[in-house]
């Protein structure tokens, strides 16, 4: 039987103990609380719109990520990391509640993270660390539920996110909307790294003696794709086209049909944002040494989404749940304490990341939460079990829903319209990782639509403890939530 709240005392009694035995492995490591033991900082960095396959260290044949490339040499690399969703919102909503985004509900424009949500930054917080986030998209906004466990101030965007900085969190519907589209319009034709970096520097420049947990997001990969000249130029030197990548999703030029030479230069524009983003990174990076913080700092670098350039006939994002778009990175390395070189198969998981995070610090993790730890992987371990990454996108504007579970060499999708039955196929990514030849014949097929049904029950338990109901979850269903990875050790 799963854990609820209001469980037992015997319950309460065992999880106490876990947790003891947890950070009486962690005091090696000076991860645990308490008297003359401190714990590590934890920088948090989110790339928007990076796909894993235009980096250097998961096989691209250009040089855009430098310092993350460095940063994976130094310490581990997730080969399959798989996104919770293709836009912004639910993504970020699963990294920092370790949920899904059916169980914390924030799927869709005009929705926010509930006021009570244990996140990254309420977590950390109670547990004495200082607390800053840097964000430069305009749904990381407040309005949208991420200030929880940062003072105020402490959450902040950088100056194009104006129009949403007038309105309170309470203000949602068509108001909302009207002001996404402004923001949207500033932060597409926006060059925020710079601000990013400096906020960062500017805080690591003067942080206490108390731990920190200094979460940054760069936005600039995202398109209109507009680096320095300088920066595309590495990638296309010879372009001599008038393409410009403004206004990129009213771009009459931005089709599937454009000629080779100019889809190239909006790759090469693309890529440019990476060089980019990652010259700022790296500056981060400098600034952890600089001022004596980098052996006593847990880095950790991941994205959202990627971008799809018409491989399945679209480009941008949140139109797809292919694998252009969930595939991101995910690179972590804390010297002396991380594996080094270090690369870790299998499938892992936007909500594995809260766990993760504070596992490695020794702080407990909620019991709502449904990721998996991943810091064994971290000091070299093996993965432990086969994960399954369960991935959604509903579009409102067409009345489709799209549901994915993605394992290690297959893919289920279901895809649903209206009050149409749902249209389901499989792709073996062992033959067809590039997602060409749909099966609908094949018996996975059925394999999906069980395992889906396993999770919905799971998710209704998870939303119902939220609430504080009580859900009893079916022996046979744990069973294959466990054999999913839904359940962690914790919860045995």
């Amino acid at each position: 039987m799963l854990p609820r709240r209001g469980g037992s005392t015997v319950d309460s009694m065992l999880a106490v103990f876990r947790r003891l035995v947890a950070c009486a492995a962690l005091l090696a490591l000076g991860a645990c609380g308490g008297a003359g033991a401190s714990r590590p900082n934890v920088l948090f960095i989110s790339i928007d719109s990076l796909r894993a396959d235009h980096l250097a260290s998961y096989g691209y044949d250009r040089v855009t990520s430098p310092n993350l490339d460095r940063l994976a040499d130094e310490g581990v690399l997730f080969e399959t990391v798989v996104a919770e969703s293709s836009w912004t919102l639910p993504t970020h909503a699963s990294m920092f509640t370790g949920l899904t985004s059916r169980v914390h509900g924030v799927d869709r424009n005009a929705r926010r993270l509930a006021p009570d949500a244990q996140t990254l930054g309420t977590i950390f917080q109670r547990a004495g660390y200082r607390t800053r986030g840097v964000f430069s998209g305009p749904y990381l906004h407040t309005t949208f539920g991420f200030g929880g466990g940062f003072a105020p101030g402490d959450w902040s965007g950088v100056e194009e996110q104006s129009p949403l900085d007038a309105m309170s969190p309470e203000e949602a519907g068509a108001q909302r909307r009207e002001t996404l589209k402004d923001a949207h319009g500033l932060s597409h034709q926006s060059i925020t790294s710079p601000a990013v970096t400096a906020q960062a520097e500017s805080f690591l420049a003067g942080v206490g003696e108390e731990p920190f947990f200094l979460f940054l997001h760069y936005f600039d990969v995202h398109f209109d794709y507009i680096p320095p000249e300088e920066y595309w130029r590495r990638f296309d030197p010879d372009y001599a086209g008038d393409h410009s990548p403004e206004r990129f999703l009213e771009n009459p030029d931005i089709r599937p049909d454009m000629p080779a030479e100019e889809l190239a230069h909006v790759l090469a524009r693309y890529d440019g944002e990476i060089l980019w983003v990652d010259e700022h990174i790296g500056r981060v990076l400098a600034a952890l040494e600089e001022h004596g913080l980098g052996e006593d700092t847990l880095v950790m670098v991941t994205s959202d989404h990627g971008d799809e350039f018409f491989e399945h006939g679209r480009t941008g994002h949140r139109h797809t749940l292919y694998d252009e778009v969930l595939l991101v990175p995910l690179i972590a390395r804390h010297p002396g304490r991380t594996a080094t070189r270090h690369r870790v198969s299998g499938v892992v998981r936007h909500i594995d990341l809260l766990p993760t995070l504070l596992d490695w610090v020794g702080l407990p993790v909620p019991e709502s939460a449904m990721g998996t730890s991943l810091a064994g992987a971290l000091r070299g371990e093996p993965l432990g079990a086969d994960l399954a990454a369960l991935s959604r996108l509903h579009k409102p504007s067409t009345r489709e829903s799209f549901t994915t579970l993605r394992h290690s060499d297959w893919k289920w999708l279901e895809r649903t319209q209206g009050g149409a039955a749902p249209e389901r196929q499989v792709f073996d990514l062992s033959v067809d990782p590039a997602e060409r030849v749909p099966r609908r014949e094949d018996p996975r097929v059925e394999t999906g639509a069980l395992q889906l049904q396993a999770l919905e029950v799971l998710e209704q338990q998870r939303a119902g403890n939220l609430d504080g109901q009580e859900i009893e979850v079916p022996a046979d269903i744990e069973a294959e939530l466990r054999a999913l990875g839904y359940l962690g050790d914790e919860e045995e």
